[in-house]
């Protein structure tokens, strides 16, 4: 079920942080998306792969033997593909856009969205796009679905890009870039409106900002 606006009207919306409201008109949302995932792609991915050890090294830490990994808004799929290779099991990555690398483990697919088999199977969820989501706490509490006891959510938080006062003291909500907010606001959504907890923010990057936050399903 989607996510009531109030909520984010409660938490802040408009002055805290922005979220470009595409309740009425998801196909809008599908289109910008579309649009960003064409000015943007290339071959690589936006962590490099030390980032992609480290995640591998928190699944590990937390179950012998990984068998299944999503990558949510890939663009190239190396992101998957890296992940996977690390973990030694299938790590499927998603795209809403029409161009993604990878096709053999990249799918055409909105982030929002879950399938059957993907619920409670989920050793890691790693997304460094959380913010082209419309709807935070929705995708969070679909994402909390396909994780095992043990498995956990990574997300790349980039302050200094994604977290912009001016922009939002202006108002200046982005098409495609729909969720402008702190890593507080961040706290407040996962801990207060969805059944995840958030474990450790990690500085596996060396660029200003660039921050990781692991989450896992509330014990």
């Amino acid at each position: 079920m989607k996510t009531d606006k109030k909520i984010y009207e409660k938490i802040g919306e408009g002055s805290n942080f922005l979220l470009t409201d595409y309740t009425d008109n998801y196909d809008l949302y599908v289109e910008n998306q579309k649009i960003l995932n064409k000015k943007k792609f290339g071959s690589g991915c936006n962590d490099g792969k030390d980032v992609f050890k480290n995640i591998s090294l928190e699944v590990f830490a937390r179950t012998e033997k990984p068998t299944f990994g999503l990558c949510h808004g890939v663009r190239s799929g190396l992101e998957n593909k890296t992940l996977g290779e690390l973990l030694g099991c299938t790590v499927i990555g998603t795209e809403i856009g029409d161009k993604f690398g990878y096709p053999e483990i990249t799918i055409q697919w909105d982030m929002h969205e879950i399938k059957d088999e993907w619920i409670n199977s989920c050793d890691v969820i790693y997304s460094n796009s959380f913010d082209h989501t419309y709807d935070p706490i929705y995708c969070l509490n679909q994402w909390s679905k396909c994780l095992k006891d043990t498995g956990i959510i990574v997300l790349q938080f980039a302050d200094n890009s994604h977290f912009n006062k001016e922009m939002i003291s202006n108002k200046k909500y982005s098409p495609g870039d729909p969720f402008n907010a702190s890593l507080d606001i961040y706290k407040t959504i996962c801990e207060e409106y969805t059944n995840l907890e958030i474990v450790e923010v990690k500085k596996w990057d060396g660029r200003s900002g660039v921050n990781h936050i692991i989450m896992q399903n509330k014990r």
